[in-house]
Formats: structure tokens, sequence, C-alpha cells
């Protein structure tokens, strides 16, 4: 036809971009001498018609091409497409105009995606004594924000890395702790949605927790953010209160002349072991 005969080359509609992404726009029939020539190459995202200034990838200011000029026209023009200015794009146009009047728009898939996933990790017990160790169960929340099509629950929950050994330091084999199931808050933008699951620390043991995640566009978590919660990678869960028999030897001999012992239960009530 007498319209530009256009076409995207090296874009990758399945691939979530995180960097800037060099295309190459191709108007084949720039260099048919029938036709008036080409004027403009222009681009923009998610709108059928631009709501902006459009970015500019060819442009001429010639009113006719001759025949020689039509033949030396470049079919293939190379652009570069911002990845952090374009954050959060989904689909790209791309217009081609011939000096006619004439034109084509065609569009593609695209995902570019240039945060990265912020993690917060909450416990609901920080009441630590001596500077790790817990006396009751321990819950944390750990919440990772991230756009929900770039975020894979099952790749993040294998990624919550949990040790636990006992006071020896020797391993414990049973998982003394329950890990949940994400729960998916949607947020303001995409980039805000929040994905929260709960970590139950409920047998006694010496724990550590690790964790760290990579978005499917390739952005790696920032560190975890933890503010002012206690302990809150290392710590130890001992919900054993220290027993003893507390036995007094007095000095009223037995009629075959031992002393006799009696258990001080009544002191014991009002001991703090530990």
């Amino acid at each position: 036809g007498n319209r530009p005969d256009l076409n995207i080359g090296d874009l990758d509609s399945n691939k979530a971009y995180n960097k800037n992404i060099q295309l190459n726009a191709q108007v084949n029939n720039a260099i048919d001498k029938n036709l008036s020539g080409l004027k403009r190459i222009t681009y923009w995202f998610d709108s059928e018609e631009p709501t902006g200034d459009v970015n500019v990838i060819f442009e001429t200011n010639v009113t006719s091409y001759t025949n020689e000029e039509k033949l030396g026209t470049p079919t293939k023009h190379p652009f570069t497409i911002d990845a952090a200015e374009n954050n959060g794009a989904k689909k790209l146009y791309v217009k081609a105009e011939f000096l006619s009047g004439k034109s084509t728009i065609i569009s593609k898939d695209i995902d570019i995606d240039t945060v990265a996933p912020k993690v917060d990790l909450v416990y609901d017990n920080n009441n630590a004594q001596n500077g790790e160790y817990f006396n009751k169960e321990r819950t944390a929340t750990l919440t990772v924000t991230e756009r929900t099509d770039h975020f894979n629950k099952n790749i993040a929950k294998n990624q919550i890395q949990i040790s636990q050994v006992d006071g020896k330091g020797e391993v414990i084999t049973e998982p003394q702790y329950t890990i949940g199931e994400w729960k998916t808050t949607p947020g303001d933008t995409p980039d805000k949605d929040k994905h929260t699951i709960e970590i139950k620390y409920t047998g006694d043991a010496v724990y550590h927790f690790n964790f760290e995640y990579t978005d499917t566009a390739g952005n790696k978590n920032e560190p975890i953010n933890v503010d002012d919660q206690k302990a809150a990678f290392t710590f130890v869960v001992d919900k054993n209160k220290p027993t003893a028999k507390i036995e007094a030897t007095s000095d009223i001999k037995a009629d075959n002349g031992s002393f006799i012992k009696e258990s001080w239960s009544g002191l014991q009530s009002e001991l703090t072991l530990g």
C-alpha cells in the first residue's frame, strides 16, 4: 500500500526489562520510488494517542525526495528506550509518517520495571532478655513491596532461609517454626503492591533468619528494613523456666542420729531462677 510498512525489531514482549532497551524501527518501503518518502518516526507509551510529547526517532524538514534520495534513505532506525524514565510502561506505540501524510501506527507489549523490591521484617514480640533471648513464642511478619506481576510467590517462599540449632549448637531436624502463605494487598500503584507472610517461631531453638528476593525483571531487593526490631536475624526462643530442688538440712536429728532434710517449698515459690 501507500502507507509506511513499519516493524519493530529486537523487542522481546515476553521479557521484563530493568535496563535501557535498544530497538530498531524498520520502514521497509521508505525506499520505494513510487511513494512520497519518509517524514517522521515517533514513539510513546500506554495510550493509542500520545498524551504528551512524543519521542522522535527520525524526522526531516524536506518537502520532497528525489528518486536517488529515496533509494538512499535508511530503512532501519535504531533507538533507545530509557528504562528508568519509562518504568511501569506496558505498551509501546510507534508511528511512521510519509510526506504525503499517510501513516502507520503499530503497538507492542513491553514490560519495564526498574524498581527494586522493598522488604520489611516486623516481630510481635520484642521483649528480649540479654539481647537475644525470648521466653515466649515469636511471630515474624515479612512484607515484600513489589508489583504483583513480577512477584513469584513460590520462589519468594523458598528464599526464606531459617536455620535452627539447640543450646549445644547441634542442628534440630524437626522444624520448630511454621511459614504461612503469601497474602497480597494492592497498592496505589503496581510498584506499591504488598505481599505479606507470617513465620511463627513456636519451639525452643537458636534461630537464624535470612531472606533475599530478585523480581522477575532482575531487580534484587534492597537491604531488609527492621527498624527498631530486637534481634531480627538471630535470636533464641526458650520457653522452659529453669527448675531446681531446694533442700535444707535442719539441725534437728532423727532418732537414728541423722539430720532431717526438709524441702523449702515455700521459699521455692519466691525465688526467680535464671
